[in-house]
């Protein structure tokens, strides 16, 4: 339940944040097209941005960030590693490298 909650949240995020940039262009676009003495065009109402890069931005944001809440989720949860004071710490112990034994071969004389 609460990897499902995290992930809707933060796909909640990615989405405000679709709607962050596609508000960022399309008032760069206005400010252009006002700076150069032309009316900007508008798709419907209040739509200065091609619907189809609108839904194509809002579209990406939405994977993007539910990917970014699982890959944040095995991160954060399933790792279990965290920061503190910039370092990051993992709360499991480092693997060591051991020594493998390996088998010697020994030559075997020939008697006869």
């Amino acid at each position: 339940m609460k990897q499902k909650i995290y992930i809707a949240l933060v796909t909640l995020l990615g989405i405000l944040f679709g709607t962050l940039v596609t508000s960022l262009i399309e008032t760069q676009l206005i400010y252009a097209s006002l700076s150069s003495g032309h009316i900007p065009a508008s798709y419907g109402d209040n739509f200065y941005l091609s619907p189809f890069l609108s839904l194509g931005i809002l579209i990406a944001a939405t994977v993007g960030g539910f990917l970014l809440g699982h890959s944040w989720w095995r991160y954060v949860y399933v790792e279990r590693r965290h920061w503190s004071d910039g370092v990051a710490k993992s709360s499991k112990p480092a693997k060591t490298v051991t020594k493998v034994k390996t088998k010697s071969v020994s030559k075997k004389k020939n008697r006869r």
